[in-house]
């Protein structure tokens, strides 16, 4: 009776071992995440939304004139993105006034 019950738990001890190999065989292995971009490393979070460093220049009828970002070498975000220093209204921004608004100074 002693040898019956040994080998019952031994028996018990080699299916838990099996089962328990299956069980790390089917278990996925955690994947690394892949590298941030170069620039991006501690400040990735922000890149979520993009914004433009210039003024956006706004016609009366609030249809976009440009940017003050245009000229230079990075140029605009987007005109949809938010602009850092805001919105001027284009007659405030060109000199000699603006041809779609209709308004020119006396200059």
């Amino acid at each position: 009776m002693t040898y019956d019950l040994l080998m019952a738990i031994g028996i018990l001890f080699l299916f838990l071992a099996l089962a328990g190999v299956c069980y790390l065989a089917a278990t996925p292995t955690p994947q690394k995440p892949a590298p941030l971009p170069r620039g991006a490393r501690f400040g990735w979070w922000l890149a979520e939304r993009a914004t433009c460093p210039g003024t956006l220049i706004v016609h009366d009828d609030g249809t976009i004139a440009g940017c003050t970002e245009d000229d230079e070498p990075h140029g605009c975000a987007g005109r949809d993105e938010p602009h850092d220093d805001g919105a001027v209204r284009c007659i405030e921004w060109f000199e000699d006034g603006c041809d779609y608004c209709g308004v020119h100074s006396d200059r």
